[in-house]
């Protein structure tokens, strides 16, 4: 299997689902912002109250080091704030994410990377 790139990715658009694999569970993220290097998505936090989100940000191209093991490519993370939180009640907080990420006022967390293996997309949002 080739390793994924940017181009691989162009087809995700804002209200897509996308699931990363190999699976690590059957749910589905919704992709609530994206541009040509960041993909923001969320989905609902397991074993949480309903309406408690957690969410992921997909590095498209910026990752072009190895750290924690996690070779030069397509990666997703955590924002690097403690504990990687965000607030998600705010209804525009993933253009927000995107916006502080592209000016450099906040990057990704270097220590939750994790490699894009691959990923699924569903257009038709019917679960």
């Amino acid at each position: 299997m080739s390793k994924l790139t940017a181009e691989d990715f162009e087809t995700v658009a804002v209200g897509s689902k996308i699931r990363f694999t190999p699976h690590d569970t059957k749910r589905w993220w919704n992709v609530a912002a994206r541009n040509p290097r960041y993909i923001i998505a969320s989905r609902q936090a397991a074993f949480k109250p309903k309406g408690t989100d957690v969410y992921t940000v997909v590095d498209l191209t910026g990752w072009t080091f190895t750290r924690n093991s996690v070779p030069p490519g397509v990666v997703r993370s955590s924002i690097n704030l403690i504990g990687g939180g965000y607030d998600l009640d705010d209804p525009n907080w993933a253009l927000k994410m995107l916006n502080e990420l592209q000016e450099g006022t906040l990057a990704l967390s270097v220590r939750r990377a994790a490699e894009v293996r691959g990923f699924e997309l569903k257009e038709n949002n019917d679960d």
